[in-house]
């Protein structure tokens, strides 16, 4: 009996030992590994809401745990409500700068690898499995891929220029083969197309997954699975799988050069963001377009003067 009591307070020191034998150097560890961290620094202006945190350790753990966010700010010298937990980062779109206060710390969290818990508007950086980091458009929480909304900007581009991305996030742009390739294979990712038709109507469709191959592969569409939409029909919104990308210099038939930009084609597209703006409204069948909106291949109805495609990431 002696000995089984011995082993039982033995395992019970052991299970306890992380709490009772931690010290501020152990903690400081932790965070580390967690967060990147600046002594005597804060960031201003961005505070969603300030908390009581026992240590450094446990204002982190509360942001980690907290949707909506990406950095905080602890006061060693405050008793209480010493985290502030933050909306914004050091990687976000506007140009915020650490202020210097002793006995401050401030926490960032490693860049995310998407939009997801990015509750705001704005470019942020975002470090993609397989990629790497690269600045993307956060839309409360969706990633945008592709925003168009008039003729000035030139969508009619070669392979390298799809596959790189162009354009500028903040405006007009398209985000690159590579990087939607490495995020749509990091997870499982909804997509969402939300356009304004040539008379002035607002649709949305939007697919459950989808899921595109590697360059070697054409970017080819591996998985795509239809959720809502409240255009007219669902005409053709999931015929695209296995359809492969293409631009006039790598083409699927003739398809980029009759109804222009780059896209998945195949006899050849019926919902294409990149294609031939309609200026007037009266390009027919070959130009930017969502054939589902009217239900045929394709009418004024369904020709598109603005869009955005964008994906999330799936609980």
């Amino acid at each position: 009996m002696v000995r089984s009591s011995l082993n039982l307070r033995f395992v019970f020191l052991l299970i306890l030992a992380p709490t009772i034998f931690r010290t501020p150097w152990i903690d400081a560890q932790i965070t580390e590994q967690i967060f990147n961290t600046t002594a005597n620094a804060y960031l201003p202006h961005s505070v969603m809401k300030t908390v009581p945190a026992r240590s450094p350790l446990e204002c982190v753990t509360l942001c980690k745990t907290t949707p909506g966010c990406l950095s905080c700010n602890f006061y060693a010298s405050n008793t209480s409500d010493n985290c502030d937990l933050n909306f914004r980062s050091t990687s976000s779109s506007i140009n915020l700068h650490l202020q210097v206060m002793e006995n401050s710390t401030f926490y960032s969290l490693y860049d995310p690898r998407d939009c997801n818990d990015i509750e705001v508007n704005g470019l942020y950086t975002v470090d993609i499995a397989g990629f790497g980091k690269k600045v993307v458009y956060c839309d409360n929480g969706w990633l945008v891929v592709i925003r168009r909304y008039d003729n000035s900007f030139d969508f009619h581009r070669n392979w390298a220029s799809y596959r790189d991305g162009f354009g500028d996030p903040n405006d007009q742009f398209w985000l690159g083969n590579d990087a939607l390739h490495a995020l749509t294979n990091q997870g499982n990712y909804s997509m969402q197309f939300d356009v304004k038709s040539c008379n002035g109507n607002y649709y949305f469709v939007k697919w459950r997954l989808f899921r595109i191959n590697n360059e070697a592969a054409n970017y080819a569409i591996t998985d795509i699975i239809v959720d809502s939409y409240n255009t007219s029909t669902n005409y053709r919104l999931g015929e695209t799988l296995g359809w492969r990308f293409g631009t006039t210099d790598n083409p699927v038939d003739s398809c980029p050069q009759n109804h222009g930009g780059g896209w998945w084609f195949e006899s050849c597209t019926r919902w294409h963001l990149t294609g031939f703006y309609p200026v007037s409204c009266s390009t027919g069948a070959t130009g930017m377009k969502l054939a589902a909106i009217t239900g045929n291949n394709c009418d004024n109805g369904c020709m598109l003067k603005a869009g955005t495609m964008k994906i999330r990431r799936n609980p």
